[in-house]
Order: structure tokens, then sequence, then C-alpha cells
């Protein structure tokens, strides 16, 4: 929101005939966020000094990351910035749209995978072991699949300090060791989950080809607009598709 906010003041102040400075100057004197109002008073600093805008911006990525700055030097080289910056500002709120809707759509969901994890827990600690002191009692040998569920119980109620703290280790050496390869499975295993997978895949479609359009309507080449995307793109499988894209379009295909 702050950075659709930011685009489009950009836009509506360079259209009035101020220039580079100047916006930049205005825009860090009263922006609301306080991390934003401070790197673009650094950009302003290094546009003064003699950089690019486009270049300036490419020196805080989780701000604005590869399509923003390559839409922006876009613009730059065709003196049509006020046209990017006011492109940027609607894609930037159509995204943010997109992405209210798909947590919306999460919402229900995980409000019952949450329940039925509790409720499964609560029979796990509380109602198990009642039925484990009543079989104790009749002393009759009980089913496989009940003394399975008798000793999940107990490892819960008495190891529960043991699972938090293996949960724990086993998260911090997966980020250490092979994290890449990991976090690169477990995005592909994602989007073969039923439903979420469904809504996943269509949220990162949804996003690539809004972002391509905006790059693209900037005056980004189709080559450059691909790499920026795949730079970019939070889904490592749809990282990959997107380069492998680009690289055969260098190669004389077409998309």
């Amino acid at each position: 929101k702050d950075l659709s906010l930011f685009s489009r003041e950009f836009s509506i102040l360079h259209k009035a005939g101020l220039p580079v400075l100047t916006c930049l100057k205005a825009l860090a004197s009263h922006t609301a966020n306080r991390k934003l109002k401070a790197v673009t008073a650094e950009i302003r600093k290094k546009v003064e000094g003699g950089k690019a805008l486009s270049a300036a911006m490419s020196g805080y990525p989780k701000i604005f990351n590869g399509w923003y700055t390559s839409a922006v030097h876009s613009g730059e080289t065709g003196d049509n910035l006020v046209e990017v910056f006011n492109a940027l500002s609607r894609y930037l709120i159509m995204i943010a749209e997109l992405r209210r809707k798909m947590l919306s759509a999460f919402i229900y969901p995980v409000f019952l995978l949450c329940v039925a994890f509790f409720v499964t827990m609560y029979i796990v600690i509380f109602i198990v072991p009642a039925f484990e002191s009543l079989y104790r009692e009749v002393g009759r040998e009980l089913p496989f699949l009940t003394r399975m569920v008798m000793s999940f119980s107990w490892i819960v109620r008495k190891l529960w300090y043991a699972i938090i703290l293996g949960a724990v280790l086993l998260w911090q050496t997966a980020k250490r060791a092979g994290a890449a390869s990991l976090r690169r499975k477990l995005e592909t295993f994602k989007y073969r989950i039923p439903v979420l997978g469904r809504v996943l895949r269509h949220y990162e479609l949804s996003h690539f080809t809004r972002t391509l359009a905006t790059l693209l309507k900037s005056g980004v080449t189709l080559v450059n607009a691909l790499d920026s995307i795949a730079k970019s793109s939070a889904g490592a499988p749809y990282s990959d598709k997107v380069a492998e894209m680009r690289d055969s379009i260098v190669s004389g295909g077409s998309l």
C-alpha cells in the first residue's frame, strides 16, 4: 500500500513539472512509512550524487525489487516516468487486492484445520488416558490400533518438550544444510496440495500475467521483463519456468 501511494504521488508530482530530485525530496518529507521515508531520502542523495533513479532504487531490493527497477529504468530511457509510475501504482493496488482475496479464501480452511488440531490434541491428552485406565481395569487385550493411539497419547503427554525441541532442531538443521534444495521441494509440493495448490497456482499465474503486462506497458523489452520476473518471483517452480521461457526466447523461440 505504501509503495503504491509512493508511486502514485511520484507520478503526480513529476507530471506537474517537478524534477526527480524535487519529487524525492517532497516524498521523503511526508511519507508516513518510516522505512520508506528513510530509503527515499537516501535515494535522493544518490541521485543528487549523479546516479540514475533506477540504479539508486536497485540498492534497496527489499522495497524496490527487480521488476520495479526495470520498469523505472525503462521510464528513464523512454522519458515516460509519469506513465511508468502511474502504471506501477495501479499494478501494486491490483496485486494487494489479489493477495487480500487469496488470504480471505484461506481464512475458513485454516480456521477448520486449527479447530481440528486442537480438538485432536484435547482427545489425545484428556480423553484417551481416561479410556486407557478403563481398559486396564477390564484386563482385556486391546487391538493393535487402539494400543498405537494410547502410545501416541503417552508420547504427547510425557515427551511434549522433546517433540518441540526436536522440531526446532530439525528446522534449524534443514535451514543450514541444503536449505535451498529443501525449500524448492517444499514449494513444489505446496502446489500439489488439493484445493490449496489450485489457489496458489491461480495466484502465481495471475501475478505473472499482471506483472508482465505492467512491464511491457512501461516499455521494458520482453526478455528483460521475463528476466526481472524470474529473479523476483516468490515461487521457485514458477521462477524456473519463467527463466526457461526467457532462455527460449533469447535462443529465437516465441513466447
